[in-house]
């Protein structure tokens, strides 16, 4: 029996068949399609973060024009605790939102569609429309809620920089 580590026995329980989908998966436009997917989720992760200090100086107005001092070298825990929950959790709507731009954006791509939808044959999940309907699903109900609910706290407690 081979050796499962934590993420594989979540999705053997939550997503049967995750294997075989994952086995078919052999065009060559996954790797683009990873390349600008992690280029989304750093520009998306980026913009949240810009967005949220924003709402952060709402509530803490004199900490405006101080961005260079966020994380600043010898930060102090409670500081640090504070600082990493508004920054940290917009990980996952920037995750989220970047796998359905990317799915998206090559969708747009005539090969690229003809290739992933020869690769999804006759099951739902692979297709577009399956794949999105469940990551749109995921990120709405879970991915942002939790990310941006997550992040306010964050903005809320993160009194001092230091």
């Amino acid at each position: 029996m081979p050796v499962r580590g934590p993420v594989e026995a979540l999705l053997d329980k939550t997503r049967p068949g995750w294997r075989e989908r994952q086995a078919r998966r052999k065009s060559l436009w996954h790797l683009p399609m990873i390349i600008v997917m992690v280029g989304l989720l750093a520009g998306l992760w980026f913009v949240l973060f810009e967005a949220m200090w924003q709402v952060h100086l709402i509530w803490h107005p004199e900490h405006i024009g101080r961005l260079e001092d966020f994380w600043p070298k010898g930060i102090g825990p409670k500081s640090f605790v504070a600082s990493s929950l508004l920054v940290l959790p917009l990980f996952l709507p920037a995750l989220g939102v970047s796998l359905i731009l990317a799915n998206l954006l090559f969708w747009c791509i005539r090969p690229a569609r003809r290739s992933f939808e020869r690769e999804a044959s006759s099951d739902p999940e692979m297709t577009f429309r399956g794949a999105n309907g469940k990551l749109l699903k995921i990120t709405l109900c879970y991915l942002v809620p939790v990310g941006i609910g997550m992040s306010f706290i964050g903005a809320w407690v993160l009194t001092d920089l230091r």
